[in-house]
């Protein structure tokens, strides 16, 4: 319904959000039906009832016991009536995860997609980051080419299954197929959300063109009205403090998507640079990486007030000791909340967490993995206080590479451990 709102907002027709409110609304409504057919089919079948013995009282204990019996029903008719138009919520799906093109590209099967969605509502995520397309140097959208066989460089996969078209390496004639994942997806997880991943290298495409941010614009408005994307995730890397060409995309973007939007606000999430060098001495760093790459204060407001989601990605720190990783994480998730909760904004921190393989000397998974990433996220939002509240949840970076061992960890430490809303 478009006149469905939440939080203030009103919600998207089609949206993940829309289709939860729906289905709630179906449960309610299913609910007050059970509820009358029980009232009718005791009213017509008394005799299927059990019947109560008599009670002999004395007159004068007649009315009082009478007003006892009817404060009783109404108290119990109360607390029905409130269950009834006030169901319990949900529980809050706050985490996430990336997926590769092997989901939006390579026809998955239904079978395959069931199992995923039920690896993320047991791990209580609530959206997946799809990879969608990524710019490439001629300044076109990519889409998938040919494979390459690794033992003998020969191509091979050459030919769209659905389409029965070469593979060109551009967006279009990838869309069939990213319609259909995004049907399967839909169908059969009405309640969670999808939200297209673009890829912008900010280090082979410069960022101060202003046609770029165009194009961008325009590709982000493309994903949501016509694909059907709940959101878009811009993944534009690397970025310098205080880059205004980057501030400059942003708002272009963002106004384009509120133009399109009719039925509330389409939610933009941004890849977020953590702190390499923090400015806090106390807090390692690896001191190869350059202090251009932590973004001040001030740039990381203005960058929040433009985004719904800002995705901190809190690997590659180049560190070589678990805890000093852990304090670095703490670091990195206390400095965005204090930051973004400072502002009084709806704007919502999310922290990317490792399962990629080694990527030495910026990687290495036996000091950077779910455990050492836990353990810094607790202690970061033990020291935000109050401020840690605009840290909604985790995501795993990436699905692809995240295996049985990292999702009991994840489940373990993280999801069992954080209470649901």
């Amino acid at each position: 319904m478009n006149d469905d709102n939440q939080g203030g907002r009103k919600l998207r027709r089609g949206s993940a959000r829309w289709r939860q409110q729906q289905r709630k609304e179906k449960q309610l409504q299913q609910q007050r039906e059970k509820g009358t057919r029980r009232i009718v089919e005791r009213q017509v079948n008394p005799a299927d009832s059990f019947k109560l013995p008599e009670i002999n009282l004395p007159p004068s204990l007649v009315r009082p016991v009478a007003y006892a019996a009817l404060a009783v029903v109404l108290v119990l008719g109360m607390i029905f009536v409130l269950r009834l138009f006030n169901p319990p919520e949900d529980v809050t799906l706050p985490n996430g995860i990336w997926l590769g093109t092997e989901w939006s590209y390579d026809l998955p099967d239904d079978e395959a997609v069931t199992a995923l969605v039920q690896r993320m509502r047991s791990n209580r995520m609530g959206t997946a980051y799809v990879q969608t397309t990524i710019m490439k140097a001629d300044r076109t959208w990519g889409g998938k080419a040919a494979d390459i066989n690794p033992n003998t460089g020969a191509t091979i996969n050459t030919i769209n299954p659905l389409t029965e078209e070469p593979y060109r390496d551009e967006l279009a004639e990838m869309e069939p197929n990213i319609l259909r994942f995004i049907e399967q997806y839909n169908t059969l997880y009405p309640e969670g959300q999808l939200f297209a991943w673009v890829i912008f290298p900010a280090d082979v495409l410069p960022l101060d063109d202003r046609n770029l941010h165009t194009r961008m614009a325009e590709l982000s408005t493309l994903l949501v009205t016509t694909y059907g994307f709940d959101g878009v995730y811009l993944d534009i890397v690397p970025v310098q403090s205080g880059d205004q060409n980057y501030v400059q995309m942003l708002r272009t973007v963002r106004l384009a998507l509120d133009e399109v939007s009719t039925d509330g606000r389409v939610p933009l999430a941004l890849a977020i640079p953590p702190d390499y060098r923090p400015s806090d001495p106390d807090i390692p760093f690896n001191p190869n990486y350059s202090a251009a790459f932590a973004w001040d204060r001030d740039f990381k407001q203005d960058v929040a007030l433009l985004a719904d989601e800002l995705h901190i990605q809190a690997y590659n720190s180049g560190l070589t000791r678990a805890e000093d990783y852990s304090v670095w994480v703490a670091y990195q998730a206390l400095t965005y909340a204090s930051a973004v909760a400072e502002l009084g904004v709806e704007t919502e921190v999310l922290l990317a967490i490792p399962t990629h393989p080694a990527e030495l000397p910026f990687h290495d998974p036996n000091v950077e993995n779910i455990q050492t990433a836990v353990e810094g996220v607790r202690s970061g939002l033990l020291q935000a206080g109050e401020s840690g509240e605009v840290l909604r949840g985790l995501n795993l970076f990436v699905e692809w590479t995240t295996d049985d061992t990292e999702w009991v960890a994840f489940q373990s430490r993280w999801v069992d451990v954080i209470p649901g809303e």
